[in-house]
């Protein structure tokens, strides 16, 4: 039995209601099974984390955020997920409900076992050729005998390719037409679809046509959906396939991976599209056990409730991925920053300034290029104790800023195993960095200042050290001048690793490096004020 404890929000009424769609496969429908979510939410190690979710023993409902799911609708709760499930709508609506004053409402189009070269496919991706049409005819058919089925048509099999793009499509109108009858609490304040989130890619694995085509397909579909809701620069998450967990991803699923990853290089996706990794929300207690659950049924039951390809499914999981939708989109959504600097090295190295040209060279491999640092021991010798390898942007110099990095180690573990960012950067002894170190002391895994002397460690708040034991990870520092603030994040952009207020430099310039190790950097996002081209 769920019960309920309805809070009432304020809401400002007067301003247009904030539409988000949440869109894709079984992993948008949400697998985290109600069973779990009920034991975790009491449970000692697990009742911080979703402690939020419960008031007075009854589950929260948000009145200033409501939710449409196929044929339920309502406040956003618990349960909005598949049956007696949940899934990421529920810390989305939570997350994105706490930053607008505005009502919410999600309108959720996910259905299992779909892939985006058949079923989710845009029309701008048209039909396949008619020799694979045929194809698809004569197999389906020959099967369809088999099983005592009746014979198909040319124009069924057609029919097939893009029917949930226009069932979402259909849903989102319908929704949207029939606002007042399906929340009775809508004042005609109108309303503003603010933010797309996609988040699929399983089925589209076992084709090796939809894997070819993936980016293709992605790609149109962000632009048919803008098209069809009028919304040129609508902001479009994509959640990218995530069911490798710790592991490297391989063959089909790292190509669809790395298909996804690619959407923020595309020219008219800059600033307006992010891909949010969701391998690094990894439930590694339900992982451990998933093992032997079958001989650890009730051990099992407390921390996982499906398989791996949803997500085990972890209610934390499913929560933070939910977390981290949110926070992509509000920062699409709410960065007062113009991009500044978006590179991805298919231009070459010309705004980039090395330390040691020896170091460094530009590598394109499985389909992307990228800056790799290459050599140790650096030929640079700093006047003062701080990093030997520094690749700086050259040409500009900001204030405020967020710089987003994809960076991976090539070093084998081991303690001080790092990776830097730098900002503030004045000159050789004047700079900040952060330092990315597998294990923290007082030189390694923090925010450093360098000025004019050996650096000297100036974070209020850092982690005991940083996981590089998969490949490709993104980081963030945001930087503040007025407050000196300073947030690093790694991979969960809704949590810093890392925070310091410093207000020693301001405007300076951005780069990449390390103390003394090899590593990679690629899709390098640079947002700022007070820009200074050199």
């Amino acid at each position: 039995m769920c019960l309920s404890s309805a809070l009432a929000f304020a809401v400002d009424t007067s301003k247009k209601v904030k539409v988000f769609i949440l869109a894709g496969q079984s992993n948008m429908e949400g697998k985290a099974k109600m069973e779990l979510l009920d034991y975790q939410v009491d449970a000692p190690e697990t009742r911080d984390f979703f402690k939020h979710l419960k008031k007075d023993g009854k589950w929260v409902v948000r009145d200033d955020v409501w939710i449409n799911f196929l044929n339920r609708k309502g406040n956003l709760t618990v349960g909005f997920g598949s049956p007696n499930c949940i899934g990421p709508e529920l810390e989305f609506g939570n997350t994105v409900g706490d930053y607008f004053k505005e009502q919410v409402l999600i309108i959720k189009t996910a259905w299992g076992g779909k892939s985006i070269g058949r079923d989710f496919r845009p029309p701008s991706s048209g039909l396949p050729s008619e020799e694979k049409l045929n194809e698809i005819l004569r197999k389906t058919n020959e099967r369809n005998k088999k099983q005592k089925r009746p014979e198909i048509t040319l124009d069924e099999v057609k029919s097939w390719h893009g029917k949930f793009y226009r069932e979402m499509m259909k849903e989102i109108s319908t929704t949207l037409a029939e606002l007042k009858a399906r929340f009775p609490d809508y004042k005609g304040q109108g309303y503003e679809i603010a933010g797309v989130v996609w988040f699929q890619g399983w089925n589209d694995m076992f084709d090796p046509d939809f894997v070819e085509n993936y980016a293709k397909h992605m790609a149109n579909f962000i632009r048919d959906v803008r098209k069809d809701l009028k919304a040129p620069n609508l902001p479009f998450v994509i959640g990218q396939m995530g069911q490798n967990g710790p592991d490297g991803a391989s063959g089909n699923m790292l190509k669809i991976k790395d298909a996804q990853a690619s959407m923020e290089k595309i020219p008219e996706f800059k600033g307006n599209v992010r891909v949010v990794k969701t391998d690094v929300f990894w439930d590694k207690k339900a992982a451990e056990l998933v093992k032997t659950w079958r001989q650890n049924v009730d051990e099992w039951k407390k921390v996982g409730s499906d398989y791996g390809y949803h997500y085990l499914g972890s209610a934390i999981t499913f929560s933070n991925i939910g977390r981290a939708f949110g926070q992509a989109i509000l920062d699409l959504k709410t960065s007062e920053m113009p991009l500044v600097a978006h590179e991805n090295f298919d231009n070459g190295l010309d705004r980039w300034r090395p330390t040691d040209k020896l170091a460094w060279k530009l590598v394109s491999k499985d389909g992307r290029t990228y800056y790799s640092l290459i050599k140790k021991n650096s030929n640079y010798k700093p006047k003062v104790r701080s990093p030997l390898n520094i690749s700086l942007l050259g040409d500009i110099e900001v204030g405020d800023f967020v710089l987003d990095v994809d960076l991976r180690s090539t070093e084998k573990p081991y303690g001080h195993q790092s990776l830097c960012l730098f900002f503030g950067h004045q000159d050789a002894t004047h700079f900040y960095y952060v330092h990315f170190g597998r294990k923290a002391d007082a030189h390694a895994n923090s925010i450093f200042l360098v000025n004019d002397a050996a650096r000297v460690s100036i974070a209020e708040h850092r982690t005991k050290g940083t996981d590089f034991s998969r490949g490709w990870h993104r980081a963030r520092i945001r930087r503040e001048v007025e407050t000196g603030r300073i947030e690093v994040y790694f991979d969960d952009m809704t949590r810093p690793v890392m925070t310091a207020v410093d207000k020693t430099f301001a405007v300076g310039r951005v780069g990449v490096g390390s103390f003394d190790d090899t590593g990679d950097f690629d899709s390098i996002r640079l947002c700022g004020r007070t820009v200074r081209n050199k």
